[in-house]
């Protein structure tokens, strides 16, 4: 199975933060499991950065996720038309990127914002 990690999972995945649960993280490290992270994560890691809201080395946060074997998820032309379709529900640019790929590639979510539920995407809960 696909899993499109939320941006706060993929931190707290790469961090072993016990935020996240030990059932969650076995799932993810399962072989037959498939960990996405997207760059619109990337972006938004970035964003926060320059606001000083996180001190997060990109370079360093890529490396482990290549390291644990978590695959990273382009945003294509088709991700970014498809995105202004989605209902308004949920105004972050970020996580309405996420929901547009997890739709798009049939890809679960793995995330803790329940803002998610208003869209009909699969999703794991944390």
């Amino acid at each position: 199975m696909r899993y499109l990690l939320d941006t706060h999972v993929a931190v707290w995945f790469v961090e072993g933060d016990r935020r996240l649960l030990k059932s969650v993280a076995e799932t993810l490290s399962r072989a037959s499991a498939e960990p996405l992270v997207s760059y619109a994560s990337f972006w938004e890691i970035a964003v926060k950065r320059a606001l000083g809201k996180v001190r997060i080395d990109l370079e360093a946060f890529r490396d482990e996720l290549v390291a644990q074997k978590i695959a990273l998820l382009p945003i294509t032309l088709e991700h970014a038309m498809l995105a202004g379709d989605l209902d308004p529900h949920h105004r972050d640019p970020f996580d309405r990127m996420l929901i547009t790929q997890a739709k798009a590639d049939s890809l679960t979510i793995v995330t803790h914002d329940r803002q998610f539920e208003a869209y009909a995407v699969s999703t794991m809960w944390t």
